[in-house]
């Protein structure tokens, strides 16, 4: 159904399109009500600080709860490779090695510094680039374009 066509009353004039828009001044806003609004702004923006910080508690937890994982598997590896009867040529040496890289991260996550007993990190390697090399083929014509 299409809306009613409203008349308006003769006490408030219809805007002209050549007029100028009056200019009001800000309405005034009762101090109860803008108490009100700072309160409440001032709640919201505590419960997300709140909020915040619970996540980065889980975060911590979650990433403790992977090194320690991680440690305790090195562990057992290591204990099983030990147990075994016929050991491979540096099979021990990697479990070792495993077993002391997972306890140093657990050490540094905990503490935030690096052990010294700890071997250094290893350092990633750059991935090559997956842009095309420039050199052109030689068996192609670089000014045709559609092929032959």
């Amino acid at each position: 159904m299409p809306k009613r066509k409203r008349h308006r009353s003769s006490s408030s004039p219809a805007p002209t399109a050549g007029a100028a828009p009056s200019v009001e001044s800000a309405p005034v806003v009762d101090p109860a009500v803008a108490m009100f609004a700072e309160r409440h702004r001032a709640q919201q923006e505590a419960e997300r600080r709140t909020r915040e910080a619970e996540r980065l508690a889980r975060r911590q937890a979650d990433e403790r709860a992977t090194l320690l994982r991680t440690k305790d598997d090195a562990a057992a590896r290591l204990k099983a490779v030990r147990r075994q009867e016929v050991i491979a040529p540096g099979e021990v040496e990697a479990a070792e090695a495993a077993y002391t890289a997972a306890a140093a991260d657990l050490v540094e996550a905990e503490t935030g510094e690096r052990p010294t007993w700890a071997p250094a990190r290893p350092v990633p390697e750059p991935e090559p680039d997956a842009t095309p090399d420039p050199t052109p083929d030689p068996d192609s014509d670089p000014d045709s374009d559609s092929p032959q």
